[in-house]
């Protein structure tokens, strides 16, 4: 089922756009080169920190709509500890404390969701839930790169359907569940919902 009607004019036309949208924010980049300062290994920010920003520009907003959590995710099979997220988090936390920073290693994330192990970071993004919070950015030499597994024509067109882990009978109702508690529509009504 689609709830509501989708963005009638597609506002991001290229993944080059978005790059452009992303370093011509101040914020974005400052954050980027925040993460980046702790050189973790395969690192990347994720989710909703970047498929907010897509959002709000499909929707003109002028005001960005505030960060829940600023995903930064890392894979490191050589310390599986949890207590170690928690040191990069207040490390950040120093360099910045404006910001809800939220540090997880994807290479022990699979005991906590129930899947087999992943095999990189972006092994671990392109199986959320739904294919807009499937995205990843981080600097490379001073240059955003995005990591998007998906259709950039549905993530451009505001499209929000589960991706291919969450797109069968064992686990569609997370994805159900997570829609419902997300309330995305509420806040960017232009959004198009496959249910």
């Amino acid at each position: 089922m689609i709830s509501k009607k989708g963005v009638e004019n597609m506002i991001i036309k290229s993944k080059e756009e978005l790059i452009n949208i992303i370093e011509s924010d101040k914020d974005l980049m400052e954050i980027l080169k925040t993460v980046s300062l702790l050189d973790l290994p395969d690192w990347w920010i994720s989710a909703g920190f970047i498929r907010n920003k897509i959002w709000d520009v499909l929707h003109d907003y002028n005001i960005k709509t505030k960060y829940n959590d600023v995903d930064v995710i890392y894979y490191d099979v050589s310390d599986l500890q949890e207590s170690t997220e928690k040191i990069y988090e207040k490390e950040l936390n120093r360099l910045n404390s404006e910001i809800p920073w939220s540090v997880k290693n994807q290479a022990r994330m699979h005991l906590r969701n129930g899947t087999d192990p992943y095999e990189s970071s972006l092994d671990a993004v392109n199986q959320y839930p739904e294919c807009p919070t499937a995205i990843c950015i981080k600097l490379v030499n001073k240059k955003v790169v995005i990591h998007y597994n998906y259709d950039f024509k549905e993530l451009f067109n505001g499209i929000v359907r589960p991706t291919p882990y969450f797109d069968n009978k064992e686990k569609i109702d997370i994805y159900l569940t997570r829609l419902e508690e997300k309330d995305w529509i509420s806040k960017w009504p232009k959004l198009v919902i496959i249910s």
